[in-house]
C-alpha cells in the first residue's frame, strides 16, 4: 500500500527497522544530547537503587541532575549526567550500566523508545523515527518502498510512548486542513511520471500558493485556495506550464559559502563528534579555496559576523571558484544514469519520510516548512556530490571498456551508497538535535533567499 493514510499507519522501514546494537558506526548514548528521565522511570529507579549494594546506590543516586521547576505548578525535571565529551555517565565500555543492572523496564522512555516517535494526528496514530539512527536511514533510502505505508506492527514496539501529536480542537485552517495538504504533497512527491526536481518544485510552487491560508497567524476559515490549488495543480497540462518556469533559473554561487558555514558552524562547545568532523573536514579540504574562506574560532558568534559580513558583500572568484568546481564533481556523478536513480530516489525516500515524521505544522506557515527541508536536502547534496573518492569511482567507470563497466558502475553504485547513509544520517543529528537548519533559514532571509526564488536555487544545487 502506497496512497492514502489509514488508522495506525507508519512507513515500511518502521516496521523492518530493528537496532543493531555494537554494529552501529554510531552509539547514541555518546552524542552529547540531553536525556530527560520521565518522572515514574526516575522514582522506579532510586527505590531499586535503594535495595541495592551501596556502591551500586551511590552510582544510580549521583548520576542525575535534578532541576527545580520553572513556575510553582510544574513538577521538578530530571536529567542524566553527561561527561566531558559529551557521553552518558551511565555508559560504561559499550554498554549501558543502568540496562544491565536493571533491565529494559528500567531505562527512561526517551532511551527506551529512540529512535522512534509516536505521535496522533487527528484520530490515527503514526509511527515514524528520526534519521539521526544511522540504521534508520539505511531503511529509509535504500529500499524503493521503504516509505510506502502500512499498518503499524505494534508486537515490534514494545513501549507505547506517544511523544508528540495535533491536537483536534484547534480549528485554525492550517490545523484543519494538516492531513489533506500533507497527503497531497506526498502524493505530488510520488508521481514518477515527473523528474525528481519538477517533483519538487511543484510542492515548492503549492505552498508558496497556500502559505498565507497554511499560517499559523490565520484564523479565517475559508479554505477554498487551497482547495483551488489542489483542483489547478492535478491537471497535467498546468503542471507542465508551472515547471517551465523552474528551468529558468539557476543556483547562484553566494549559496556555497553559506551551506559550507551552516555545516561547520560549532554546535555544542565540549562534543566531540569524530565521524562528522573526518566527514566535513575532508570535504572541505577537498576545495583548494574553500578553507580560507571559513573562520578558524570555534566561537559560534564569531562564525555568525562572519557570515553576516559575507551575506552584504559582493560574491568573490574564489568562491564562484568553489561553486564551479562542487557543479563539476555533481554533474560527473549524475552523467551515470544509474548514480542519478539512486540519488534521487534517495531523496524522495527521504523527503516522503520528512513530511510523515516531521509535521509541518511545527513551523509558523507551510513555505517556511518547504524551504527549511530544501535547506536540510541542499546540505546533504554538498556534503554526498563533493566526495573525492566517489569521484575516483566515476573514473574508474569512465576508463572501463564495455565488459569491465557493469561491474565498475556496481563499485560505484555501491559506494554513493554507503556515502549517503553516512551524510543523510550525521546531517539529521545537526537538524533534530541542533540549530542547523534554523541558522541557514535565518542566512537565506538575510541574503534575500527565503522566497520561491530561494527554494528554487536550492532544488537546482
Amino acid at each position: 500500500m502506497s496512497g492514502e493514510v489509514e488508522p495506525n499507519v507508519t512507513m515500511k522501514y518502521m516496521n523492518r527497522f530493528g537496532c543493531i546494537g555494537d554494529a552501529c558506526e554510531e552509539n547514541c548514548c555518546l552524542d552529547g544530547w540531553r536525556i530527560d528521565v520521565d518522572k515514574a522511570h526516575y522514582e522506579k529507579l532510586m527505590a531499586m537503587a535503594q535495595f541495592s549494594g551501596k556502591p551500586i546506590a551511590r552510582r544510580f543516586k549521583s548520576t542525575f541532575i535534578i532541576l527545580p521547576p520553572k513556575k510553582k505548578k510544574d513538577p521538578e525535571r530530571y536529567l542524566l549526567k553527561q561527561l566531558d565529551g559529551g557521553g552518558c555517565s551511565l555508559f560504561n565500555e559499550g554498554w549501558c550500566d543502568l540496562h544491565g543492572t536493571f533491565g529494559y523496564e528500567a531505562l527512561p522512555h526517551v532511551c527506551a523508545f529512540y529512535p522512534r516517535k509516536l505521535k496522533y494526528v487527528g484520530e490515527q496514530m503514526e509511527l515514524s523515527a528520526t534519521g539521526s539512527c544511522p540504521e534508520v536511514t539505511r531503511q529509509i533510502i535504500l529500499h524503493d518502498d521503504g516509505v510506502d505505508l502500512e499498518p503499524i506492527d505494534f508486537s515490534r514496539v514494545y513501549r507505547k510512548v506517544l511523544q508528540d501529536g495535533m491536537d483536534p480542537r484547534d480549528t485554525r485552517p492550517f490545523f484543519r486542513t494538516f492531513v489533506q495538504v500533507r497527503d497531497y504533497v506526498m502524493k505530488i512527491l510520488r508521481d514518477e511520471s515527473l523528474a525528481w526536481d519538477e517533483r519538487q518544485f511543484l510542492m515548492l510552487w503549492f505552498a508558496k500558493r497556500t502559505t498565507e491560508v497554511l499560517s499559523k497567524k490565520n484564523v479565517d476559515p475559508d479554505t477554498s485556495l487551497v482547495e483551488r490549488e489542489m483542483a489547478i495543480l492535478d491537471k497535467p497540462a498546468v503542471r507542465a506550464e508551472i515547471v517551465k518556469r523552474y528551468a529558468a533559473l539557476e543556483t547562484p554561487a553566494a549559496l556555497v559559502p553559506m551551506i559550507v558555514r551552516g555545516i561547520v558552524r560549532p554546535k555544542t562547545k565540549g562534543i566531540q563528534r569524530p565521524n562528522w568532523n573526518k566527514l566535513t573536514g575532508d570535504v572541505i579540504a577537498s576545495y583548494e579555496r574553500l578553507r580560507e574562506m571559513l573562520p578558524t574560532s570555534d566561537d559560534p558568534d564569531e562564525h555568525d559576523r562572519a557570515a553576516d559580513v559575507a551575506a552584504r558583500q559582493p560574491v568573490p572568484v574564489s568562491t564562484l571558484e568553489v561553486y564551479l568546481e562542487y557543479k563539476r564533481r555533481r554533474d560527473r556523478l549524475y552523467a551515470v544514469p544509474a548514480v542519478k536513480r539512486r540519488i534521487d530516489g534517495f531523496f524522495r525516500n527521504y523527503s516522503l519520510h520528512t513530511w510523515f515524521h516531521r509535521m509541518p505544522i511545527e513551523e509558523q506557515d507551510i513555505m517556511t516548512y518547504t524551504l527549511r527541508t530544501l535547506a536540510q536536502q541542499c546540505s546533504m547534496k554538498f556534503l554526498l556530490n563533493s566526495q573525492l573518492h566517489l569521484q575516483d569511482f566515476v573514473t574508474a567507470w569512465e576508463k572501463a571498456d564495455d565488459e569491465a563497466r557493469p561491474a565498475a558502475e556496481a563499485a560505484l553504485v555501491d559506494a554513493v551508497e554507503k556515502a549517503a547513509v553516512s551524510v543523510f544520517y550525521q546531517l539529521a543529528r545537526h537538524v533534530e538535535h541542533g540549530m542547523l537548519i534554523k541558522w541557514l533559514a535565518d542566512m537565506l532571509r538575510k541574503m534575500d533567499m527565503f522566497s520561491a526564488a530561494g527554494g528554487v536555487y536550492l532544488i537546482h544545487f
